[in-house]
């Protein structure tokens, strides 16, 4: 068991996706699980990766894999590796996280990157300084799990984040569109978005978009409910703009 769901074990927080990791061969492991438990694998990918559902429970396995970036925002070249190159390829410390579950485990954690004491100190730290180059996509999720975790940033990561910013352009429209669908569906979006303002992000996205300081400052001000539909905040952030700069997004990112 990997990676998030660790991490909010750990906090004592509801687990919403289950990760699973195997040294071998994850779509083979999937079915064998799939026959085991009346269950069926949903979905596979080039990344070695398995969904599979079993009633109301998905679980995705991925196998244990190294990677290398052939470009800054590209899609990164994979490989098959062992469990600690699985975690050093993942975006931040507290993700970093293991907990074997297979006959022979010990009940220990596997932190070989400092994710325990870094939840202990409530931060977000990436593992290197090319983090934010491999991954551009990093710096919107850092903000994401900052608001939705109540942690800081840490400072060398806030450091990175700030002179890497101008990476996000190397990203494809559909990437960046499906983190800010991300980051619309979180709990205190205000907030959210106004730091993804501050930090410079969502300027780099769009040139508009970092003209909404005052109204996600107001937003942020007025506590609006964080149930309120997505399509509300797509709406708050079009507010000043005129409709040609609102079809050239609609057109630019696809929605």
């Amino acid at each position: 068991l990997v990676g998030g769901a660790v991490r909010d074990l750990i906090l004592g927080r509801s687990i919403e996706d289950l990760d699973l990791v195997v040294e071998g061969d994850a779509e083979d492991i999937a079915y064998m699980i799939a026959k085991r438990l009346s269950g069926r694998v949903v979905a596979t990918s080039r990344f070695s990766t398995a969904k599979l559902k079993v009633d109301d429970l998905v679980l995705d396995l991925v196998t244990a894999r190294r990677e290398y970036y052939s470009k800054p925002g590209a899609l990164p070249e994979v490989m098959p590796g062992t469990i600690k190159d699985d975690l050093e390829r993942r975006d931040f410390s507290i993700n970093t996280l293991a907990f074997p579950i297979h006959d022979m485990a010990s009940g220990e954690i596997i932190d070989e990157f400092g994710g325990l004491r870094d939840i202990g100190d409530s931060l977000i730290r990436v593992l290197h300084d090319k983090s934010f180059r491999d991954d551009p996509t990093r710096m919107i999720r850092a903000v994401r799990y900052e608001n939705r975790l109540g942690f800081k940033i840490e400072s060398n990561t806030q450091s990175l984040l700030t002179s890497h910013v101008g990476m996000l352009s190397k990203l494809t429209e559909d990437r960046i569109k499906n983190e800010m669908i991300n980051v619309l569906r979180e709990r205190g979006v205000a907030g959210l978005l106004l730091r993804l303002h501050t930090v410079g992000i969502l300027e780099q996205i769009h040139p508009s978009l970092g003209k909404t300081l005052d109204i996600l400052e107001h937003a942020v001000d007025l506590k609006i409910d964080h149930r309120i539909d997505e399509q509300f905040w797509v709406g708050l952030l079009s507010y000043n703009m005129t409709s040609e700069t609102i079809e050239e997004i609609i057109e630019r990112f696809g929605f």
